[in-house]
């Protein structure tokens, strides 16, 4: 089954070349205001609540989490390390949540930019028969795209998420290395 690949643009030229494999893409059919309300909304009708990104918790809960995780690794780790350490650590685990909430974000633009791209390669009455509420509504056709668009998101939040926890472990297992806590502490961060 072929279906689109959630790929990170890296800054890598895609491939402009065709053949009886790969033909030549479909083209995007003239904008107008009316399709481009029609595809507004078909995209914002399709977006559900576990898309969204939190707005994240009160800093003051995200702090009291943080000492706690911090806490508990004091404990697990059994000696003492200097506070820059510790402040280094606070702030990794600070930009990782910040991270995490970016990349969900991320998720969400650019599952909103692929439907948005694919929708406007159809034509006119066909986006109509995608309309939510609407007269001309297919209800079937609308809910396969949506969930085809669906599996794109989680397909591509994935992908972002794996790069966030990628960073974040290279972050931490440097920070650990730079201290040698991984010489005096078997379960230290690593890469």
């Amino acid at each position: 089954m072929r279906g689109p690949i959630a790929l990170a643009n890296k800054g890598l030229p895609g491939c402009a070349g065709t053949n009886s494999i790969f033909p030549k893409a479909a083209q995007a059919q003239p904008q107008s205001a009316e399709r481009a309300a029609m595809i507004a909304q078909i995209v914002d009708a399709s977006v559900i609540a576990k898309m969204k990104p939190t707005d994240g918790e009160a800093p003051a809960v995200r702090q009291a989490l943080l000492d706690t995780l911090m806490d508990e690794r004091k404990r697990r780790v059994g000696f003492s390390l200097p506070d820059t350490y510790w402040a280094e650590y606070r702030q990794n685990m600070d930009r990782f949540a910040n991270e995490m909430t970016s990349a969900r974000a991320g998720s969400l633009q650019r599952y909103k930019d692929y439907y948005s791209t694919q929708l406007g390669l159809l034509d006119t009455p066909t986006i109509k028969t995608l309309l939510p509420d609407s007269e001309t509504a297919d209800r079937s056709k609308a809910m396969a795209a949506n969930n085809t668009m669906l599996e794109y998101h989680y397909r591509t939040q994935r992908e972002l998420l794996k790069e966030t926890l990628s960073a974040h472990q290279a972050r931490m297992a440097e920070l650990d290395q730079r201290f040698d806590v991984c010489k005096r502490f078997a379960q230290c961060w690593q890469n």
